[in-house]
């Protein structure tokens, strides 16, 4: 079993669902997570693919700050199956923080995005300390999905989380951490593993990593079967025991229970 927990499909922008599902199929990818782009909240749409392929896909519907939060609109999305709400860090503050605690009334889990240096905040410690019941995924390693270079002590605020023990990472294709010419040498086993990457299982283990393509934005970068293949070579590296966690388990567990 194969989960990606992190990918966006769009009517209008982006890659519709079914491009997604032909990738998964080359690939040996059973399962994948649609997280709703912030700047294209088209539920229908998100609903539909959920619809259209119930065995293969689950969704995460984002909020953003650009409207008024609606618990309305969170409750209809839940009573219609999406497994999870999309949140910035800074969303743990303020008059949004109010999403969280819906999120954990409705047994929602949190796609978390943001920057390692922003989870320093006392604030959204507090409010993951709070709600330790819901499940924390943190996008990208919790940084950005734009290689930052390979220092680890560079993402000490995402590492720092990991007491907490519903905080946890998804896991990026190796294009996101480091250069193109790192990802390409050599066959996957052979790639060297990221320190970013090495810090994450240190800090958090294997059981709170699961892997997340960014399909369909991997596609400008090292490629959907390369974001797989070289990512799960790494972690293979580290421990061999962890890639059916990884790649699937811990994935499965979050949003398919």
């Amino acid at each position: 079993m194969i989960v990606d927990t992190h990918v966006h499909v769009s009517s209008r922008w982006f890659e519709p669902i079914e491009t997604l599902i032909t990738l998964m199929d080359m690939n040996d990818v059973d399962r994948a997570v649609l997280v709703q782009d912030v700047s294209e909240l088209n539920d229908a749409y998100l609903l539909s693919c959920v619809s259209r392929f119930p065995d293969r896909v689950r969704a995460i519907a984002a909020v953003t700050s650009a409207t008024p939060f609606d618990v309305q609109r969170v409750q209809r999305l839940a009573e219609a199956g999406i497994v999870g709400l999309r949140l910035h860090q800074t969303f743990a503050q303020g008059e949004l923080e109010a999403a969280w605690e819906v999120a954990a009334a409705l047994r929602l889990a949190i796609s978390c995005r943001g920057t390692s240096d922003g989870y320093r905040s006392p604030q959204f410690r507090a409010t993951v300390a709070a709600l330790r019941d819901v499940p924390v995924v943190l996008e990208h390693l919790g940084d950005t999905n734009k290689p930052s270079g390979d220092n680890s002590a560079s993402r000490d605020p995402v590492w720092n989380l990991a007491p907490f023990q519903n905080v946890r990472l998804k896991v990026p294709g190796l294009g996101e951490l480091v250069p193109r010419d790192i990802v390409s040498v050599g066959p996957s086993d052979a790639t060297p593993v990221p320190n970013v990457l090495r810090a994450a299982y240190e800090a958090f283990g294997a059981d709170r990593l699961m892997w997340g393509s960014d399909f369909p934005l991997v596609c400008g970068r090292e490629g959907y079967a390369n974001a797989l293949q070289r990512a799960r070579g790494c972690v293979a590296s580290l421990d061999g025991q962890a890639v059916s966690k990884v790649f699937g388990d811990n994935g499965t567990m979050t949003f398919w229970q």
